[in-house]
């Protein structure tokens, strides 16, 4: 490695492309990488590093190369891409260009974010679970990648495999300002619905959560809402004790005639 190190050093655009000679690609990735190499360098046949990683079925070094802003759409002197190449060698790319974009977002690196969003990233692309990046920006109140997202037309309305919204796990973990983010810059459908029928209202009220209550109906939530169990927010909120939430859902119900104390 010593060695490798010495000639990298010496010379650091040496073809990435030949990493696959020395033993450890990964490492020596990195370190042609860290000592400036040019992440995109062809070849005569004009194969990228990644393109030759994918070929490869090196997963970690497609990795590390998305990480390192390298361009995705590339293709050889014969018009093969880096997808085209990664599918004969069985390679999910789109797992790692996900993975990147993710870790990315969620650590603030605008940069990298803006690179693959420029080479057609896709950014309402999910994991296994059925989240987007924008939903799990919410569910962990990132709000300026968030405003970012919504900026570059994510969707708002994307749902995990249970059917919830960015609002609903928002809302359910009580992120007031990204709910406010979600309702007002994202205009994020207030009374979307997960597959058992709960709205961003039920979450709220279920966690006891009475600004974003407050907030939801101010939006136009409908506080009448029933689930699948038949169950409206203020019937949750009230089994779970949450009595602020029940000051502001009680007097919302439409037809409600409460009588007076004898």
């Amino acid at each position: 490695m010593k060695e490798v190190t010495q000639a990298i050093r010496a010379q650091p655009n040496i073809k990435a492309s030949a990493i696959g000679n020395f033993p450890s690609e990964l490492d020596v990735c990195e370190l042609l990488l860290e000592n400036e190499a040019d992440v995109d360098h062809c070849d005569h046949g004009g194969r990228s590093p990644l393109w030759a990683a994918a070929s490869m079925g090196h997963a970690p070094v497609v990795a590390l190369l998305l990480f390192w802003g390298c361009c995705i759409d590339s293709m050889d002197s014969e018009g093969r891409t880096v997808l085209s190449v990664a599918a004969a060698q069985d390679l999910e790319v789109s797992i790692y260009i996900l993975s990147v974009f993710r870790l990315a977002a969620l650590e603030g690196h605008y940069d990298i974010v803006q690179i693959l969003v420029s080479n057609a990233a896709d950014i309402d692309s999910k994991d296994a679970d059925g989240r987007s990046t924008l939903y799990v920006l919410a569910l962990d109140n990132r709000l300026a990648m968030s405003k970012y997202f919504l900026q570059q037309g994510a969707d708002v309305e994307t749902r995990d495999l249970e059917g919830r919204t960015p609002l609903h796990v928002s809302s359910w973990q009580g992120h007031t300002e990204m709910v406010s983010l979600l309702l007002t810059y994202g205009k994020a459908q207030v009374d979307a619905c997960d597959l058992e029928n709960r709205t961003a209202l039920h979450s709220a009220s279920w966690q006891g959560h009475s600004d974003i209550v407050k907030m939801l109906l101010e939006h136009g939530a409908m506080p009448d809402h029933t689930c699948n169990q038949g169950a409206t927010a203020l019937g949750i909120a009230a089994q779970e004790g949450h009595e602020l939430c029940v000051v502001w859902l009680l007097p919302a119900l439409p037809n409600l005639e409460l009588k007076p104390e004898a």
